[in-house]
């Protein structure tokens, strides 16, 4: 298996954690449910991260699941970003 050399490789992180999320298209209703988003950031520039291209590759991730990864996705941006935290690891 191939080595990789991770001492420049920084990542941005997103996390949101809802007690529970009614989702109102599928009538689902989760319980304890908790988004992770993590992706690889170049550290020669200073991109923090671009809140719309972020929300898009997250909306677009679970499309082929039949639609309740989506929804929950669609509606934890759409109704709960202000309960994500945002950070970088290096």
């Amino acid at each position: 298996m191939p080595k990789v050399d991770s001492r420049g490789v920084n990542f941005l992180f997103k996390c949101c954690h809802l007690p529970s999320l009614h989702l109102p298209k599928s009538e689902f209703l989760i319980d304890r449910l908790t988004l992770v988003y993590v992706r690889c950031v170049n550290p020669s520039c200073v991109d923090e991260g671009d809140d719309v291209i972020d929300d898009d590759m997250l909306a677009c991730s679970f499309d082929g699941d039949g639609g309740v990864f989506s929804e929950a996705v669609k509606e934890i941006l759409a109704n709960h970003k202000n309960k994500m935290d945002t950070g970088r690891v290096t």
